[in-house]
């Protein structure tokens, strides 16, 4: 039976089994000894294990500190946040069960799950790391992750470290409402409702309204609890009564950590008194209540 996971091509003389088993996965989970999030620390540039990713220092160790997390599935503690490094630290007597006498683990990560070199704290897509020893795993994520993946190779062997997710918590829009509020006849003012409040550590990068096939950029938005609100007045848009009904709202928000991670969120954007009822109708059931329709 094929599991899923991203396949990768050796070539045939890799000895690299890429087909994965339900074992492959089952070993992953008991490869496994710890993960955390890492915390960013103080930078430090005489310190190597510290590196800077994405803005952030960290101190990259065999046995790294930070939030508890929990890579088996459904276990409350199996996501972190879009651009968070992700400690996951190998048990060693499992790498010698697993690997045999292997010298070296060549790990390859899928489904969007990023590698961090802890020499360098560059991104990579293939990393050799020794087997002797702790080994620890550094990972991160630039776009939401469900169940990635990081397949760990040595002595012919394979064995795949799954459920690794990262979870966007920026909220999703509900609605646009675009306005003439000084009655001259010409859009001044957007307003855009969130399902949700901004978390404290991300804010509002900007907003865009994308109207008959162009793209304003709009200047200053601000964000006030659920609702962003936007001086939409300098931007030339279509006049009041022609406001296309496919206009939509592109929102971006970035992390005030400098994780270098974005989010957009898209909103449609109606004006306001476009909306109008067109008929109206009421039945009667058998027992003698009303059901009014309305019909915009």
């Amino acid at each position: 039976m094929y599991y899923g996971a991203d396949d990768v091509d050796y070539g045939d003389d890799s000895g690299l089994d890429n087909y994965p088993s339900a074992d492959d996965f089952e070993k992953g989970d008991s490869l496994v000894k710890k993960t955390v999030v890492m915390e960013p620390t103080d930078p430090d540039p005489n310190n190597p294990k510290i590196v800077v990713i994405a803005g952030n220092s960290y101190l990259l160790t065999d046995d790294p500190k930070g939030i508890p997390m929990d890579l088996r599935f459904d276990s409350g503690l199996d996501s972190a946040k879009v651009g968070d490094i992700i400690a996951i630290t190998l048990d060693p007597d499992k790498v010698k069960e697993y690997f045999g006498s292997a010298d070296s683990l060549t790990l390859v990560p899928g489904q969007n799950v990023k590698l961090v070199d802890p020499s360098n704290g560059k991104i990579t897509d293939k990393l050799v790391v020794n087997a002797d020893g702790s080994v620890t795993i550094f990972v991160t994520a630039n776009q939401v992750v469900n169940g990635g993946t990081i397949k760990v190779y040595g002595g012919g062997e394979m064995v795949i470290i799954d459920n690794i997710n990262f979870y966007d918590p920026i909220p999703d829009s509900r609605m646009g409402y675009i306005k003439d509020s000084d009655d001259d006849m010409a859009f001044d003012y957007l307003e855009i409702l969130l399902k949700d409040t901004l978390p404290d550590s991300y804010y509002l990068d900007g907003v865009k309204l994308v109207v008959g096939g162009k793209t304003y950029d709009c200047v200053n938005p601000t964000i006030k609890g659920d609702r962003i609100q936007v001086d939409v007045g300098g931007l030339n848009l279509p006049g009041v009564g022609e406001f296309p009904k496919d206009a939509k709202a592109l929102i971006t928000y970035a992390d005030k950590a400098g994780t270098g991670a974005t989010y957009l969120r898209e909103a449609p954007v109606t004006e306001v008194g476009s909306n109008v009822i067109k008929d109206a109708y009421a039945i009667r059931n058998a027992n003698g209540l009303d059901s009014l329709f309305l019909q915009f």
